[in-house]
């Protein structure tokens, strides 16, 4: 079901039984769906258990909250079955899917080429020898890479990798008190490595 979107996530019980009027309501007489499964008579019966459900919880009661509990679990199962029915017969059609109740998944923005991370920011930290580096997050990112100079930041030949992470901010530890230091990061994503950012520079407490 990688189209459809069951949409259960973040729902209150009450919204649920909305949910599950409104889809009644759309598939009733469409001709899309002429033998939902499960019927939509078992959607309404489990619909309605868990508006009786909630209405009983208003006197209290662990026993009411269990049974309340378990009519939303049950009712959301039922939700789900029928989602899947409704791709097994409509496949990825957008507009029949809509058609049915149900809502279909965005389709995510294919990512490009990544830029260099921006606001690269080196920072003193409070222990000696230490110093913060961090950077923005880049969308589509799942690696950076941060490199180091204790020397002409122009010369290539005195960069070095600091460390790999997945985070947008590292410690580098282990420097020369009083020395100063340079700093640069690039991205690596499934579209690729990014460009080196343009150096930040520290000196080590």
């Amino acid at each position: 079901m990688k189209t459809i979107k069951v949409g259960l996530d973040g729902l209150s019980p009450l919204d649920k039984v909305a949910k599950a009027m409104f889809i009644e309501t759309k598939m009733a007489l469409n001709p899309a769906f002429g033998t939902p499964v499960p019927a939509l008579s078992v959607l309404t019966a489990a619909r309605v258990a868990l508006e009786d459900a909630i209405a009983a919880m208003l006197n209290g009661g662990k026993s009411a909250t269990f049974a309340r509990d378990a009519a939303e679990a049950a009712l959301d199962e039922v939700i789900a079955q029928l989602a899947g029915y409704v791709v097994s017969t409509v496949g990825a059609n957008e507009a029949l899917i809509r058609s049915s109740g149900f809502d279909v998944r965005q389709r995510g923005t294919p990512i490009g080429t990544l830029p260099p991370p921006a606001n690269l920011r080196a920072d003193l930290t409070e222990f000696q020898g230490q110093i913060k580096v961090v950077w923005d997050r880049e969308r589509g990112a799942v690696l950076y890479e941060l490199y180091q100079s204790d020397g002409d930041p122009e010369d290539e030949a005195t960069w070095k990798l600091a460390a790999m992470t997945t985070k947008s901010r590292c410690t580098v530890d282990q420097l020369t008190s009083g020395k100063s230091y340079w700093f640069r990061v690039k991205a690596q994503g499934t579209a690729g490595e990014s460009p080196l950012s343009g150096p930040a520079r520290s000196m080590a407490r």
